[in-house]
């Protein structure tokens, strides 16, 4: 591992400070992320969205999507949720999602594809 994220018994523990050095990979204009941890098709990871940016309209065909607003505040359709909030998408429900002005927002994800897929 590059950083100091460490392996013990089977489990990753992983600071803040150690996500925050983290090398960041461009999705869209104004968001990035990380992967922070990958098993198969499973996927947990960080993102970030810059202030008036956002993932367009898409869908997981397999995957369920859960998100953690950790920062800031997302626009998920009408709603808003701030830190604390929790978003799950079924396999195959087209969902987008934007920030906020004017502080944008901070996310964690899990993709969990559903078993037999």
């Amino acid at each position: 591992m590059s950083d100091t994220a460490v392996q013990v018994s089977q489990q990753l523990l992983i600071d803040a400070a150690d996500i925050s050095r983290r090398e960041r990979v461009e999705l869209h204009p104004g968001v990035t992320h990380t992967v922070l941890w990958r098993d198969g098709h499973d996927t947990a990871g960080r993102m970030w969205i810059e202030p008036g940016a956002e993932v367009p309209a898409h869908t997981h065909r397999r995957s369920e999507h859960h998100v953690w607003v950790v920062a800031g505040r997302a626009r998920i359709g009408a709603r808003e949720l701030g830190p604390g909030g929790y978003w799950h998408v079924p396999p195959g429900v087209e969902h987008h999602l934007e920030a906020c002005a004017p502080q944008g927002c901070t996310l964690s994800y899990l993709f969990v594809r559903r078993s037999g897929d």
